[in-house]
C-alpha cells in the first residue's frame, strides 16, 4: 500500500511539473516521466516498425500542402494509434 501511495505521489509530482512547464514556457521537460523499462520497450517497438517499413518519411507543411524536404526533416515517423496499440504502447497511453 505504501509503495502505491509513493508511486501515486511521484506521478502527481511529474504531472505537476509538466503542467507548470507548459503553462510557464509553452513546453515541458520532465526527466523520467516514463521509466527506463518503458522507454526500452517503446524503442524496440519503434525499431520493429522501422524494420517492417511502417515508418513514413516525415513531411513539412500543413494538410494538402505537405512536402518531403530532407533539408528540413530527414527523419521518419509512425503515429501511435490507441485503438491498434500493442501492450507497450497501451502502457504509454495509460501513463499519459
Amino acid at each position: 500500500m505504501a509503495a502505491a501511495v509513493a508511486d501515486s505521489a511521484v506521478a502527481e509530482a511529474r504531472i505537476a511539473t509538466l503542467v507548470d512547464g507548459v503553462a510557464t514556457d509553452g513546453y515541458a521537460v520532465v526527466p523520467h516521466f516514463v521509466d527506463d523499462d518503458m522507454v526500452a520497450a517503446l524503442r524496440e517497438c519503434a525499431q520493429a516498425a522501422f524494420a517492417q517499413q511502417r515508418m513514413q518519411p516525415a513531411r513539412v507543411g500543413r494538410a494538402a500542402s505537405t512536402v518531403r524536404d530532407v533539408a528540413v526533416r530527414g527523419d521518419a515517423i509512425h503515429w501511435l494509434d490507441e485503438a491498434n496499440a500493442d501492450a507497450d504502447e497501451r502502457a504509454l497511453f495509460a501513463t499519459l
